[in-house]
């Protein structure tokens, strides 16, 4: 489908045959009637089976040379109704001319102002222009009935934290390593809505990050067809870190908007994703295309039920 595309995204829920009682939603939710509640999706009054394509980090890392609307219609001529996307991702001229999948120096476009070649990145001035086409691209897929899912964290500071804005060397960001991004400075609370010059680098952290998602979720609450995935991936953090860092932001996005949120939880967890009340459905990431169905099952008979999205089933993640 487009050359940064690494994986494809299977949703993995099924349509039943009996009509069952319906009524329209304002966004995509979890179907509550029938005689399996809890374990599909609907939208628009209608269950929805989902079927979709991954552009990764090539929406964000492409900027202006990707052309959205093409893609939006191209998925929608293959009756692809699932589109999803992480919101942002560490990169440089360097490491995109280093890319097999780009090998050019991409135009990014990033959620604050400033670059990582510039090495000025201002995390205290959010970019407009890239909320306006994140909506742009949000609201063209809804006209189109396609479901946009965003990756909110974490930007893989894994292989990439050499041009992540949160690097302190590369402008006014708080981390000095790549694992402390989950570390915040109280994960029972959130941060004040006014900077302070004299918080350390985790309270800088924390807020940071809430800033841009109370950002990213009030440009595109308009958008019906908008879920968010909380974590991609991330078992080079430490464990509890991460899971309470997720658990922060669940309670976050709950606390501002009422779009499904979901959460990466096979082999990062370490926990049952089923306890946490405010996560919505699971995304697993198992290899290879086959040989997974006893996983989905024991999932399906998990209480409480909530749908199961395998959203990175190709054999290799390089193309």
């Amino acid at each position: 489908m487009n050359s940064q595309s690494n994986h494809a995204v299977l949703f993995l829920v099924c349509v039943c045959l009996t009509p069952l009682p319906l009524r329209a939603a304002d966004h995509v939710a979890v179907l509550q009637s029938g005689s399996r509640p809890g374990h599909y999706l609907t939208w628009k009054g209608k269950p929805r089976l989902l079927i979709g394509d991954s552009v990764t980090q090539g929406w964000m890392e492409s900027g202006e040379s990707f052309d959205q609307r093409a893609y939006v219609d191209a998925l929608a001529a293959r009756g692809i109704n699932l589109l999803m996307l992480w919101a942002f991702k560490g990169t440089s001229a360097e490491l995109q001319r280093a890319d097999a999948r780009i090998r050019y120096d991409a135009p990014e476009l990033w959620p604050w102002a400033g670059s990582p070649d510039r090495r000025d990145f201002n995390l205290r001035q959010l970019n407009p222009a890239y909320f306006t086409r994140l909506r742009e691209l949000a609201s063209y897929a809804e006209a189109k009935e396609i479901i946009v899912l965003i990756t909110v964290h974490d930007g893989w500071p894994k292989t990439c934290f050499d041009g992540h804005p949160f690097n302190r060397a590369l402008g006014n960001g708080p981390l000095a390593d790549r694992r402390d991004y989950v570390d915040l400075a109280d994960y029972d609370r959130e941060m004040p809505e006014t900077f302070d010059p004299a918080w350390n680098w985790r309270e800088r952290n924390q807020y940071f990050q809430e800033q841009f998602c109370a950002r990213i979720i009030a440009e595109l609450k308009p958008c019906s067809n908008v879920l968010y995935e909380m974590f991609n991936e991330g078992e080079w953090y430490d464990r509890e870190q991460r899971q309470r860092h997720e658990q922060h932001f669940l309670r976050f996005f709950r606390a501002r908007c009422s779009n499904l949120l979901l959460s990466n939880s096979d082999h990062i967890a370490g926990d049952d994703p089923h306890l946490y009340p405010k996560l919505d459905v699971v995304t697993l990431h198992p290899k290879d295309w086959i040989g997974h169905f006893p996983v989905f099952e024991s999932g399906f008979h998990k209480t409480p039920p909530k749908p199961y999205l395998y959203s990175e089933p190709v054999p290799e993640f390089d193309g």
